[in-house]
């Protein structure tokens, strides 16, 4: 997050009452340096403020993985919660057809709106950027990029920003939070509800309900 002079910010917001805040961090290790694996861990967590300002957590994950130097790809993986399905992604590239085997291995992953399929969804785009310390000239101008989404439905976001944000107008990290704005009718539901009474929401927000 930044201030309006571009500069980073001192502090977070506070959260508002009767809200839903999810937040999420990848923080990339390299103990042999940029020639060596890659050690990403990834957490994040669904808090939940009350009209009263008192806070809970209503979901919480971490991801952990080593990633191969030359190959990226996934030498081993583990999550909290656990998963049967994410010793298949041992060996898989984590770059561009890793999203589709998270599916493929986590049948109904991204259904469920989890702070666990976020930290899966995101590891590309933390992975690609680990290895530079600054961004890329375009990425300020890529803000703009953001208008398009005007009057888009927040169902299948993710598929819609894939396919149209594209090229040196828009900027990868942008793109990932953009892609996240799926999930806000889930969000929705979990303020005054479980995570089921998220889902719930998020199925009368779908087209034709």
């Amino acid at each position: 997050m930044a201030t309006a002079d571009a500069r980073p910010a001192a502090a977070t917001p506070a959260c508002r009452p009767g809200s839903v805040r999810r937040t999420t961090t990848h923080d990339s290790l390299r103990p042999g340096g940029l020639p060596g694996p890659v050690d990403v861990l990834a957490r994040g967590r669904d808090l939940r403020t009350s009209p009263d300002g008192g806070t809970d957590t209503v979901e919480a994950a971490c991801v952990e993985l080593q990633v191969s130097p030359r190959e990226y790809a996934v030498a081993s993986i583990r999550a909290q919660p656990s998963h049967p399905g994410l010793a298949a992604l041992t060996g898989v590239r984590v770059a561009g057809g890793f999203r589709q085997a998270v599916a493929d291995a986590l049948p109904g992953e991204r259904a469920s709106r989890s702070v666990r399929f976020q930290l899966l969804d995101d590891l590309p785009t933390a992975l690609l950027v680990s290895g530079y310390a600054v961004p890329w000239p375009e990425c300020p101008a890529a803000v703009a990029s953001a208008a398009r989404l005007a009057g888009a439905p927040a169902e299948g976001l993710r598929g819609w920003v894939r396919d149209m944000f594209v090229g040196t107008t828009t900027c990868t990290h942008l793109n990932d939070t953009l892609r996240s704005l799926e999930d806000v009718a889930y969000l929705a539901g979990l303020v005054s509800g479980s995570p089921a009474a998220g889902r719930s929401a998020l199925d009368g927000s779908r087209p034709g309900k």
